[in-house]
């Protein structure tokens, strides 16, 4: 069997890819072949030689670089709002109709995550008429006022997307997401809030343990997290699915880093160990960034109460929004 995976990023995370791929690679040996894409928004090249090499030692795999410039450029005329000061992560919506393969399903994996197992299950997922499917995001519902949609409603998380390719060239989606940039195209959490809000309907949900958040809440304090948070079976995940989905994950996505990221040394995520664990033959920069200095140690020693606070905040953020 063949799978088509589909990457993105700057040359900051062309090597954390890298790992992540690696992950991929190692977990999923069974695999007649495995193509990997990854959109490079100026990826040096000896980073893009760096990660060559290191594929180029599995005879089953093969890894195809796509120069971002185009979509970057048509994605700034279109006035996308930015993440970081950067909309690469945009880009992949653009370029899905560019990549040329025979298969159904095409997935798209954030740069920042671990692959912990074999991905057999979510390659069997029937998609039928959905867009994709994706796991649910850890956020309040409350916030989905900003994208015109209700607490009530589900929103999903875009670090993995299990794209219908099929669906996605047949109906021509990134012709309808141009045209639909074109009307709306200042999302807060960019292309996230984008396809929550123009694929509402239209996207399956995964259960939990195809994609967990290494995150001091979600690992440590599942059950407080989702109290305080308002996440229920309804709009999120049991705590009975949260519990079972942690004994073992199959892919591990690093998305809140206030006790520094997990490919640094001396950071404390919760499960540092899987990045460890393949980076041992790629060379990248693991110091941690003396910024976040302050902010980690606050979240090692006061986790609950910047939980609370921050619900709160939130709460009363979103609720001035939806009375305006």
């Amino acid at each position: 069997m063949k799978i088509n995976v589909l990457y993105q990023s700057d040359d900051n995370y062309a090597l954390v890819g890298l790992n992540s791929i690696v992950s991929l690679i190692e977990n999923n040996q069974h695999y007649k072949q495995i193509n990997i894409f990854y959109i490079s928004d100026n990826i040096t090249s000896d980073n893009q030689q760096k990660m060559l090499r290191i594929v180029k030692a599995y005879s089953y795999v093969k890894l195809i670089f796509i120069d971002a410039d185009r979509y970057v450029k048509r994605l700034k005329e279109l006035n996308v709002s930015s993440w970081n000061n950067r909309i690469v992560t945009w880009c992949k919506l653009l370029a899905i109709a560019d990549i040329d393969i025979e298969e159904n399903m095409l997935l798209y994996i954030n740069p920042h995550t671990i692959i912990n197992n074999k991905l057999d299950s979510l390659f069997e997922v029937n998609l039928g008429d959905s867009v994709m499917a994706c796991v649910a995001d850890l956020s309040i519902r409350e916030r989905n006022v900003v994208i015109g949609h209700t607490a009530f409603d589900e929103y999903y998380n875009c670090g993995l997307m299990l794209i219908n390719y099929a669906v996605w060239k047949k109906e021509k989606l990134t012709e309808y997401c141009i045209d639909r940039l074109k009307i709306k195209s200042d999302y807060p959490i960019v292309d996230q809030d984008f396809c929550n809000d123009v694929f509402f309907g239209r996207i399956q949900k995964l259960p939990f343990d195809t994609f967990v958040f290494d995150t001091l809440y979600t690992i440590k304090f599942s059950s407080l997290f989702l109290k305080v948070m308002n996440l229920n079976a309804d709009n999120y995940y049991s705590i009975k699915e949260v519990k079972s989905g942690l004994v073992s994950p199959k892919i591990v996505y690093s998305t809140f880093r206030g006790t520094g990221n997990p490919w640094e040394v001396a950071n404390k995520a919760p499960l540092k160990n899987l990045w460890n664990k393949y980076m041992v033959d790629i060379e990248m920069d693991r110091r941690p960034n003396s910024k976040t200095f302050f902010k980690r140690q606050l979240y090692t020693f006061f986790p609950t109460i910047i939980l609370i606070g921050r619900r709160i905040s939130e709460r009363i953020k979103y609720y001035k929004i939806s009375k305006r």
